[in-house]
């Protein structure tokens, strides 16, 4: 269900999405060095989504990135806002915060603006 909405949600503002079973699996993939924007779950097997973003930003890869997460603390939440996160939805969210979000991560790329929290 979620990855429809990811789907979805991306090609409304003009962008081809890909979805990964793990952050392991994004890693070996050949999308990294293309991807304009990253939408990764707080909680998966493997990697989570914060070291999955820390491991990117350590490689020197900064695309935009939007945490999701049913089951996050507010501790994970400030620790992926502070890391750089353009924003982190808690679940259940509907499809309209997710393009806002969107919206937010591609202005980012050239502006830097703040992150948020929905």
């Amino acid at each position: 269900m979620l990855k429809r909405r990811y789907g979805r949600a991306t090609s409304i503002v003009g962008l081809c999405g890909s979805t990964f079973a793990s952050a392991e699996d994004f890693l070996g993939s050949n999308y990294v060095n293309d991807t304009s924007c990253l939408i990764t779950d707080v909680h998966m097997p493997g990697l989570s989504g914060v070291e999955l973003h820390r491991r990117l930003l350590d490689d020197g890869f900064a695309a935009p990135t939007i945490f999701a997460s049913g089951l996050a603390d507010e501790a994970t939440r400030r620790e992926a806002l502070a890391a750089g996160a353009v924003a982190f939805l808690s679940k259940p969210f509907g499809q309209k915060s997710l393009i806002d979000c969107l919206k937010t991560a591609l202005m980012r790329q050239d502006e830097g603006t703040a992150a948020f929290d929905v």
